[in-house]
């Protein structure tokens, strides 16, 4: 059972009358899918493939079969490379939302932590997937920010 009182990767626990309400993390998918745009680099790729298919005819059967491996093994690699970087970005994600504020933990290199008090948020949308997977849409009052490099 979980700790009400305290905050995954947070050494102090919450403050008297402040409780955990959820936390999670994002999906290792959704980070390749919807931030690295897998899909679009994967298609990339299978352009590539396409084009070397069709201007095959007239060439050497051994240079075309050589190129599509090629270009497979360079989408392999690409996607692996994809996939690891979304295992990192996850590992180093963490969101919790309390009875009084969202804090959100992040960033592979320089690690932040922020919080936005209810009080500073004026809406919030839920962005839903087929993968049942979803994106919380802050909207700040005006005057309230985030800072761009936090965001980055």
């Amino acid at each position: 059972m979980r700790d009400r009182h305290r905050i995954s990767g947070i050494q102090e626990p919450l403050p008297a009358g402040e409780e955990l309400v959820w936390e999670g993390t994002p999906t290792i998918r959704g980070i390749a899918h919807r931030v690295l745009h897998e899909r679009w680099v994967l298609a990339y790729f299978a352009l590539l493939i396409g084009l070397t298919l069709v201007q095959a005819p007239g060439r050497h059967p051994g240079e075309v079969v050589a190129r599509v491996v090629w270009l497979t093994l360079l989408a392999g690699v690409v996607f692996g490379l994809l996939r690891g970087l979304a295992a990192w970005i996850r590992r180093s994600s963490h969101y919790s939302v309390t009875n009084r504020r969202i804090i959100i933990q992040k960033g592979i290199v320089l690690p932040s932590v922020v919080n936005v008090p209810f009080e500073r948020i004026q809406g919030l949308q839920l962005r839903s997937f087929a993968d049942g997977t979803g994106d919380l849409v802050l909207e700040l009052v005006p005057g309230a920010r985030v800072g761009y490099v936090f965001l980055w």
